[in-house]
């Protein structure tokens, strides 16, 4: 029997996993850990179940044709969670909602809670009938669980994973736009062709170039063009020097405000999910930064087209005021997210809950 089973559905999660498993490793005790994971996780000792490349899907579109194959991961994910003491749900609330429903036991472990002040507020009961322990990762998200603890359900704030990961950067700054798609291979699809689009015309008219990375879980060739360029670069390096962003919502908006960069927000969904979206989304914002500090800092731009991005773009490159007044505000965000050093912390929680 392991003592811990994970379940990581997404890169954003996986990156923080990674960082509280290396904490883990220097604890005197070795845990016998196996789950869902990446190469990353594997080298770290996690005996693999499925890999989250299966599991890294956005829209209820995105989901249907690999939905077979989802089922089959999660048989057996059950077997190796009803084998194991403790579980560890991560994220991706889809996939791991059903997990959590269906385990024989109930020492499970929550980390990062479902966008509940955005939709589904109904989980927020359901996570408190079936976790023993939630971690949440925004601090506005104890006041939403507090009211609900009892013997049997406790909420953690330990501070935000990425302060460990991005500090602030003084990187000399290069004449590149930095263009985040998505870290999952449906959404960065869905965005390439009108990034590539925006792309020729900043060249055009500003003479810079822009580059993209293009994450682990995502299947797209590395390219280089004058005016484009596909990498395998890690996203942080490449917004520590570029001189702004445009970036799909997600985690990569709150790092990018983390690291200083200015940057617009934008999305697109497959039209049939967009519709669901409209009839169940409560939140103001879709960006993590303007979510986080209750206020828009960040222009967001919900099913654009090209010229929409080009405009909001060229207004910021072209009005250096605008662009300050933005990184000012970005300092603000680090101090909401404080304290720093959080992923030692939980894996001092996890060792101490789970030895």
């Amino acid at each position: 029997m392991d003592d811990l089973f994970l379940s990581v559905g997404d890169l954003s999660a996986a990156n923080y996993v990674v960082n509280i498993l290396k904490h883990l490793k220097e604890k005197p005790k070795p845990l016998s850990i196996s789950g869902i994971t990446d190469k990353r996780m594997e080298e770290l000792g996690v005996k693999p179940i499925a890999n989250i490349k299966d599991l890294n899907l956005v829209g209820i579109v995105e989901v249907l044709p690999k939905i077979f194959k989802i089922k089959k991961i999660m048989k057996r994910s059950l077997e190796a969670a009803n084998n194991s003491r403790w579980v560890m749900l991560c994220d991706a609330p889809g996939f791991n909602f059903r997990l959590m429903k269906n385990l024989k036991h109930d020492n499970i472990i929550y980390f990062i809670s479902p966008q509940v002040w955005a939709w589904k507020p109904q989980r927020v009961k359901e996570i408190v009938n079936h976790v023993k322990h939630l971690i949440v990762i925004l601090p506005f998200e104890l006041d939403i669980y507090k009211p609900y603890e009892n013997e049997n359900f406790k909420v953690h704030y330990f501070g935000h994973p990425l302060l460990d990961i991005i500090k602030p950067s003084s990187v000399q700054k290069e004449n590149i736009i930095a263009m985040l798609p998505g870290s999952r291979n449906s959404e960065f699809k869905r965005h390439i062709g009108l990034l590539e689009e925006v792309a020729y015309y900043i060249y055009k008219t500003f003479h810079m170039k822009s580059l993209i990375p293009v994450a682990s879980t995502v299947d797209y060739p590395i390219y280089s063009k004058d005016y484009i360029e596909t990498t395998r670069e890690s996203s942080i390096e490449i917004m520590k020097k570029a001189k702004f962003g445009i970036i799909a919502s997600g985690t990569a908006s709150l790092e990018a405000a983390l690291v200083g960069l200015p940057h617009v927000i934008f999305y697109r969904l497959n039209p049939i999910t967009l519709q669901i979206a409209k009839h169940l989304v409560k939140s103001k914002y879709i960006g993590l930064p303007n979510i986080i500090m209750d206020k828009e800092i960040i222009p967001e731009l919900i099913q654009p087209y090209k010229e929409d991005i080009i405009k909001k773009v060229s207004y910021y490159l072209e009005n250096p005021k605008s662009l300050e007044n933005m990184k000012e505000n970005l300092k603000l965000l680090r101090e909401k997210l404080s304290p720093e050093n959080a992923t030692e912390r939980i894996a001092d929680f996890l060792f101490e809950t789970i030895k």
